[in-house]
C-alpha cells in the first residue's frame, strides 16, 4: 500500500509542476493557497509534512480562511476563530470538496508553505486576479 500512496503522491507533484510551469492552475505559498481555498478553487491541497505550526483564522463555514481575524470578516465570514494552520487548511479543503495530500519534506526542499492545484472540474473558476480559468 505504501508504494501506491507514494506513486500517487509523485503523480500529484508532477501535475503541480506542470501547472506551475503553465502559470494557470497551481499556486504556491500560504497567502495564495488561502485565497484559492476561500474561492473553492482547490482540487488537491498539498500540505508539507513539516508545515509551520502557526495559526490561521476561519469562520463558522469551511471558507473563507485567512491569516487574520479581520480578513475573515472582510471575506464575508462570521464568528472568526483562530486554529492551528494544518487544521484550518485541511478543514477548508475538505469542506470545499478538495483532496488533501501530506507530502514528505524531500519533494519540497526548503519549503514550509502549502501549495494547491486547481480544480479540473468544468465549473467556472477564477484566479485570484479574476481571470477565467475554464
Amino acid at each position: 500500500m505504501g508504494t501506491v500512496v507514494a506513486a500517487e503522491a509523485l503523480e500529484v507533484l508532477a501535475k503541480l509542476r506542470e501547472e506551475r510551469g503553465q502559470h494557470d492552475r497551481a499556486v504556491d505559498g500560504l497567502e495564495a493557497t488561502l485565497a484559492a481555498l476561500s474561492e473553492a478553487r482547490v482540487a488537491v491541497l498539498l500540505v508539507p509534512e513539516e508545515l509551520d505550526r502557526s495559526t490561521l483564522w476561519f469562520g463558522s463555514d469551511p471558507v473563507p480562511v485567512a491569516s487574520s481575524r479581520q480578513a475573515v470578516i472582510d471575506l464575508g465570514g462570521d464568528e472568526p476563530q483562530e486554529g492551528p494552520t494544518v487544521d484550518v487548511l485541511i478543514r477548508a479543503a475538505l469542506g470545499t470538496g478538495a483532496a488533501v495530500r501530506i507530502i514528505p519534506p524531500r519533494p519540497f526542499p526548503n519549503r514550509s508553505a502549502p501549495s494547491s492545484a486547481g480544480d479540473p472540474s468544468p465549473r467556472r473558476r477564477r484566479s485570484a486576479a479574476g481571470d477565467d480559468l475554464r
